[in-house]
């Protein structure tokens, strides 16, 4: 079973420059609450495919080594980082030794259909 570490961008993200970045357990259930919840329907910039029982961990040593990155403004959620912070997630990985995949179109089309 895999995780998945979900990199999402719309317009009203690209005026604030920013990604949303999850670290979630089912993609289709992710991608499902996107289109219901986006103000403007937005796509996937990357997903990468990580083991299911390193979620949670990745996602608590993520928010921890990427704070400079995180972008809070008014409430905002927890989820937002700035774009930036695309280029370190495959060093952060490798630095961590955790096995992943970085999936084409085509794989994240097969996932959340």
């Amino acid at each position: 079973m895999s995780g998945y570490i979900c990199i999402r961008s719309n317009e009203y993200f690209d005026e604030y420059d920013i990604y949303l970045i999850k670290f979630v357990e089912n993609i289709k259930e992710f991608d499902i609450t996107m289109r219901e919840i986006e103000p403007i329907w937005g796509k996937y910039k990357k997903v990468f495919e990580i083991p299911l029982n390193k979620v949670e961990i990745l996602y608590r040593l993520f928010t921890y080594n990427f704070q400079n990155f995180h972008y809070y403004k008014e409430g905002g959620g927890i989820y937002f980082y700035k774009k930036d912070a695309l280029r370190f997630i495959t060093s952060f990985l490798n630095k961590l030794k955790i096995n992943y995949k970085e999936l084409s179109n085509d794989e994240i089309e097969k996932l959340i259909i």
